[in-house]
C-alpha cells in the first residue's frame, strides 16, 4: 500500500496558493502577494518577528514596510470572510457531503507556578491532580 508523504515545501506551496487566490491583500509597493504571504506565514509559523523573518529571507522588503502596509488594511470583516472561504476551498468534496465521526482528546499537563500574561490563556483549571489545579490544556480532534 502506497502512502503519501506531505512535505514542508508542499504544505507551504499549497498554503500560499490558497492565500493568494482567496485573500485580497492589496497593498502598495512592488512586493508581490506571494512574497508578502511567505513573510507572514513564516513569521507566524516560527513565532518570529517580521523584522527578523525579513532579515532571514533574501530580496524581500523590510519588516517595517510590511507592517506599515498591513496597518492600512481596515476591513477585518471581509478579511475574516475571505480567510474562511480560503480554508473551505481546500476541503475534499467527501468531507463536506456527509457527517463524520470524530474523536476528541483533551490532554492536561500539570502546570506549576504563576502563568505569564502570554501563558494565561493556555492554562486550564481542573480538580487537583499531581499536586496542582492548573494544567496546560491541549486538545486534538
Amino acid at each position: 500500500m502506497k502512502t503519501g508523504v506531505l512535505t514542508d515545501e508542499q504544505t507551504l506551496e499549497t498554503g500560499l496558493e490558497c492565500l493568494v487566490e482567496h485573500i485580497p491583500l492589496d497593498l502598495q509597493g512592488t512586493c508581490d502577494p506571494e512574497t508578502r504571504f511567505t513573510i507572514l506565514v513564516r513569521a507566524a509559523s516560527t513565532n518570529d518577528r517580521l523584522e527578523h523573518t525579513c532579515d532571514l529571507l533574501e530580496a524581500v522588503p523590510c519588516g517595517n514596510a510590511i507592517r506599515y502596509h498591513l496597518e492600512q488594511y481596515q476591513d477585518m470583516a471581509s478579511l475574516e470572510e475571505a480567510v474562511n472561504l480560503a480554508l473551505q476551498s481546500r476541503l475534499p468534496r467527501g468531507l463536506t457531503r456527509r457527517r463524520h465521526r470524530l474523536a476528541i482528546d483533551l490532554n492536561l499537563l500539570p502546570y506549576y507556578g504563576t502563568p505569564t500574561v502570554e501563558e494565561a490563556s493556555y492554562i486550564y483549571r481542573s480538580p487537583a491532580e499531581a499536586g496542582t489545579c492548573s494544567f496546560y490544556a491541549d486538545a486534538t480532534c
